[in-house]
């Protein structure tokens, strides 16, 4: 949540910055060209707001990548059969089944 909060201010950021003016006159005389320094802060809110949506995309591509090699080995585990007397091959099934369970 703080991390849409974040990308949300981002964005609004950004959205205000494009509305400033390109040029803007002082005392009548004076024009200032503001266009390099709003592209540049544009570029810097836009970097942030990615660096920001970026985290968050790798973040799940890391948790989907560890729950398909979770689901991977668990499945091998309990697809094991268990003949009368194995304590050991016992023991294997009910630690993946507490995996699960987790």
């Amino acid at each position: 949540e703080k991390f849409k909060s974040q990308i949300d201010d981002y964005e609004k950021i950004h959205t205000e910055v494009v509305s400033f003016e390109d040029t803007k006159l002082c005392d009548g005389w004076f024009r200032v060209d503001s266009r390099p320094f709003k592209q540049a802060l544009l570029n810097t809110v836009k970097r942030w707001s990615y660096m920001f949506k970026q985290h968050l995309i790798d973040n799940v591509k890391n948790s989907l990548s560890d729950l398909a090699s979770f689901i991977g080995v668990t499945k091998v585990g309990l697809e094991k059969v268990v003949e009368e007397g194995d304590y050991d091959g016992l023991v294997a099934v009910i630690i993946h089944l507490m995996a699960v369970k987790d």
